[in-house]
């Protein structure tokens, strides 16, 4: 599984996307569109993107018929963001 997410300005609107691939194939996809620029960041997009992708994440996992735990991680200087699948998280 592949989790593909962006936040961006276009056209002065801020918004962001995000899709899950599995294999070559779509398997669930996401776009929005907060408003202009003149009342949203593109931070604020950054977000929305992140808990957009959790929120699907969690709604593909229950579909394939478990509660696998993740953890997301976002590098922000980079760009980059991580989601790590594990069975058991040690609090």
């Amino acid at each position: 599984m592949r989790v593909y997410l962006d936040r961006l300005v276009i056209d002065g609107g801020v918004g962001g996307a995000m899709v899950i691939i599995e294999g070559e194939r779509r398997t669930r996809e996401s776009r929005f569109h907060l408003g202009t620029v003149d009342t949203h960041t593109v931070y604020e997009g950054e977000v929305v993107c992140m808990m957009l992708t959790v929120k699907l994440l969690k709604a593909e996992l229950k579909t394939r018929g478990g509660n696998q735990d993740f953890a997301y991680f976002l590098d922000p200087e980079k760009k980059q963001a991580a989601i790590l699948f594990v069975r058991h998280i040690v609090h």
